[in-house]
């Protein structure tokens, strides 16, 4: 017995695959100044927040979203895993395959990322976790300088 696959499946299979997996997170980007970085024990231009406890970031993540630190300029899907699939997926000529494997809230967060994975091709390989938010990265940028400090939950 002979098997033939339909040519479709040929040309999907004849094509590289690329699967990433990491924390996909809602990046915010948000201005701010010194005096607040350090009024709030912030990290400094160039410093992260590695180190210090998650009650800490959570503060932290809390009040920039709150504007309490600065202002919002921008929220983009985000994640270094998955801003890399997502690259990878607008290479031309449907190179390759991309998918993704990652864990989500179930909150706006979530539709945004699944969102940019539609738009740019990327086949979600996702867990939604129901009660849990979906991962945050709060960049605090200083404009003056260019720098800027990072906290993740």
């Amino acid at each position: 017995m002979t098997i033939v696959a339909p040519p479709q499946a040929y040309v999907i299979a004849s094509r590289p695959l690329i699967v990433g997996f990491g924390n996909p997170t809602v990046d915010v980007t948000v201005e701010t100044n010194l005096d607040d970085l350090a009024r709030l024990d912030a990290p400094l231009p160039g410093e992260d927040a590695a180190g210090r406890t998650d009650s800490i970031k959570e503060e932290l993540v809390s009040r920039a979203l709150g504007g309490n630190i600065g202002r919002i300029v921008a929220q983009t899907p985000g994640g270094s895993a998955l801003n890399a699939m997502r690259v990878a997926a607008r290479a031309p000529h449907d190179t390759v395959r991309v998918s993704f494997i990652g864990a989500v809230g179930t909150d706006e967060g979530a539709a945004m990322i699944r969102d940019a994975m539609a738009r740019d091709g990327v086949v979600p390989l996702l867990l939604s976790v129901p009660g849990r938010p979906t991962g945050t990265c709060v960049s605090l940028v200083v404009p003056f300088c260019g720098d800027r400090s990072l906290v993740a939950v």
